[in-house]
């Protein structure tokens, strides 16, 4: 026999009362895949942190495959002279002597008595004890050679940097992975947003967007320069 509403209780028919429950936790891409790159990409993504580190005068990729590159892949000329100069290394794994093999490279070659400091980059993470030590040792003995100071970009820092440059990340790594690592907002934020920034009378359309991805003028050396539109596009300007 149907059963009519009359038979239900009432406070049976009611809207539920109380607080929603909690969202389940979806934490976004702590760390960006940089050993998916090619080592030319690779390289290039670190020439354009190294362009947003400080305010260069100018800053290069040095040299081409084949040619001896003194223990250096890219240079950058700071306002008082001198140099801070990347090598970049995109391999699955470094050990400790792939460390002590940089700093040695670094110092027998030319670069390293005009540069006042030195970064080691690298597509994998440096977390084991043995590398940690070996990074400080080399740290040391930098420091008594110039002194010239000794950083390291791992994967881990290098995906530090690139939170605030959504941009870089889009163009190196695609849309996929600019969601993962950046979140994707809930729609309700967004138009909250959308209307907030409205109602100032401007809407974001109108907005100039301020990108991180630099054109070829923009901090290189010289009166013509080689930029990288996307890791495999070239577009030479002059």
């Amino acid at each position: 026999m149907p059963i009519s509403d009359e038979d239900i209780p009432p406070n049976l028919l009611d809207a539920p009362g109380g607080e929603f429950p909690d969202p389940p936790v979806e934490t976004a891409e702590q760390v960006l895949p940089f050993g998916g790159l090619s080592p030319e990409n690779f390289e290039r993504l670190c020439l354009r942190l190294a362009r947003l580190e400080g305010t260069p005068v100018c800053c290069r990729r040095y040299g081409v495959p084949g040619q001896k590159q003194y223990g250096i892949d890219i240079y950058s000329r700071v306002p008082s002279g001198r140099y801070v100069t990347y090598q970049c290394k995109r391999y699955d794994t470094v050990h400790a002597g792939d460390i002590v093999a940089a700093v040695d490279g670094f110092l027998d070659g030319k670069w390293a008595s005009r540069s006042e400091r030195f970064v080691f980059c690298s597509a994998a993470s440096l977390d084991s004890t043995e590398v940690e030590e070996t990074i400080e040792e080399q740290a040391e003995r930098l420091a008594r050679y110039g002194p010239v100071a000794f950083d390291v970009w791992d994967a881990e820092s290098l995906s530090t940097r690139l939170r605030d440059h959504e941009d870089i990340v889009e163009l190196f790594f695609g849309p996929v992975w600019r969601r993962r690592f950046f979140g994707a907002p809930d729609v309700a934020s967004t138009r909250r947003s959308i209307f907030i920034r409205s109602s100032r009378g401007r809407s974001p359309r109108d907005a100039p967007r301020r990108s991180s991805v630099m054109t070829g003028r923009q901090r290189a050396c010289g009166p013509s320069s080689t930029s990288f539109v996307g890791p495999t596009q070239p577009a030479t300007t002059s």
